[in-house]
């Protein structure tokens, strides 16, 4: 028995032993030795008496209330924790069996595992963050989509056929102007490659430039989560296309939980209730490597994100979304478009490395710590309209194989453009350099420099001639 039962118990005794006893012999005692009544006889005395006992009756009553209350508070308390260790058993069971669904070869299953995570995340916020991570897990997973079946949100261009008579995305990229949404428009130049032959089941590709992962593959090889060398073969039981449902689902249960939804709605004169908030707070995204397909992180919001080396079939969407922490898409690829339209970037944005093979948009973006676009590789046009730039931003080493516009972009600190190998032009006519950046030592691309506006800040200006076989400055590396 612990102390305090042992405690409780004996006061309990002493109190019960106090009142019987003042319920008895010991309150004529009371009565002439606390109350101080003397000289009473007869009925006078025995009604005196009574009073006390009365009185003692009465504190007792209150005295059990007080006990009986203690004691079904203690009982609901002892109650709740066993029900919530139940739950948590119940929770951990449901869990375990979710997880196990993910790897089974029928893909209702697989969705079925999904599903049962997510009602479970909702029911439990403790778990949401490990549930996050095991379906970024299972993104993470070796995946090739089909090429032979249209991309979610797909890219732009005609199909091309390379020897073999098989027919793939094409490799065309577009050009033009910069719509308002920060997607492009128009033809670009062709982005041909000519790797080495690859050679698989009687079919050799040959000068195809990129090769996907999945296309052609020797007799018998197998690609994890790709298809076979005749396309859309399985692979360890799994159809390729049921997987790209079970994927589709996977993000799509992401970033609805991600999203936080308008607070109010309105229609007409008509206030309406916001919708049942189902965003998850404080997470943090590890997809890593992963093959995604139509990635819409429109409004979403995420703690921290991790897209380093991921590869995105169709088109990605950032529109509007917030980054609170870091967020890093060093050496991913964006096999079409890339829509980044007022994203705010409150930690670190890290794109060094990134390839995009189409347009790119980010205008609006506002970069609240170190923009690192280092060696990027651009084969379409790039928007950075009225992009805030509040701390230093580089571009050193980036391949620009379109045009990329900089018109209404504002740099707060350092702006380094050393050594961009242009395709075509860096246009930076009305981007402007704000008052605490003007004294900074930039470097801008070939032809152009900042003239002051005599607001305390500057504008870009592009000379009339321009010496572009002039060597570049290197310049340094961010931090991550």
């Amino acid at each position: 028995m612990k102390p305090l039962s042992i405690v409780v118990t004996l006061t309990a005794v002493v109190l019960v032993a106090a009142m019987g006893w003042l319920l008895g012999p010991g309150a004529a005692w009371w009565l002439t030795h606390v109350d101080g009544v003397t000289g009473l006889s007869g009925e006078k005395l025995a009604a005196a008496v009574d009073a006390v006992r009365g009185r003692a009756l009465a504190v007792a009553t209150g005295l059990a209330a007080l006990a009986a209350v203690y004691y079904t508070a203690r009982n609901a308390d002892t109650a709740r924790r066993t029900f919530q260790l139940g739950e948590r058993g119940h929770d951990t069971d449901r869990y375990g069996k979710a997880v196990e669904q993910l790897g089974s070869d029928a893909a209702p299953v697989r969705l079925g595992g999904l599903y049962a995570l997510e009602q479970l995340a909702e029911n439990n916020p403790a778990l949401r963050q490990r549930i996050v991570d095991v379906i970024s897990a299972y993104l993470r997973m070796p995946y090739t989509p089909p090429r032979d079946e249209g991309q979610e949100g797909g890219g732009q261009g005609g199909p091309r056929t390379v020897p073999g008579g098989r027919s793939i995305a094409s490799d065309a990229v577009t050009g033009g102007e910069p719509t308002a949404s920060g997607a492009t428009t128009g033809t670009g130049p062709a982005v041909t490659g000519a790797g080495p032959a690859v050679t698989g089941a009687g079919l050799t590709v040959a000068g195809a430039g990129e090769a996907f992962a999945g296309d052609v593959v020797s007799a018998g090889e197998a690609v994890p989560g790709g298809v076979m060398g005749g396309g859309g073969g399985r692979i360890h039981g799994r159809d390729p296309r049921e997987e790209r449902q079970v994927r589709l689902t996977a993000q799509r249960i992401l970033t609805a939980h991600l999203r936080r939804p308008a607070l109010v709605e309105r229609r007409g004169w008509q206030r309406l209730p916001p919708p049942p908030d189902a965003f998850w707070p404080g997470i943090r995204l590890d997809l890593t490597a992963a093959a995604l397909i139509g990635f819409d992180f429109a409004t979403c919001r995420a703690s921290e994100a991790l897209f380093n080396e991921a590869a995105f079939y169709g088109t990605a969407r950032f529109d509007g979304a917030t980054f609170e922490g870091s967020a890093s898409f060093g050496n991913a690829i964006f096999h079409d478009g890339a829509s980044f339209v007022a994203t705010g970037f409150d930690g670190s944005a890290w794109f060094r490395g990134a390839t995009f093979r189409y347009g790119a948009g980010f205008g609006r973006a506002v970069f609240l710590n170190g923009a690192d676009f280092s060696q990027v590789t651009l084969h379409g046009d790039a928007w950075f309209g009225e992009v805030v730039f509040h701390n230093a931003v580089s571009f050193q080493g980036a391949v620009l194989h379109g045009e990329a516009y900089f018109d209404g972009a504002a740099f707060n600190s350092l702006a380094w453009f050393g050594q961009v190998s242009q395709g075509r032009s860096v246009h930076l006519a009305g981007a402007f350099v704000t008052p605490q950046a003007l004294g900074v030592e930039h470097q801008w691309p070939p032809g152009w420099l900042v003239e002051r506006d005599g607001k305390g800040g500057g504008v870009l200006r592009q000379q009339v001639s321009t010496d572009t076989g002039a060597e570049q400055e290197a310049g340094p590396d961010l931090p991550a």
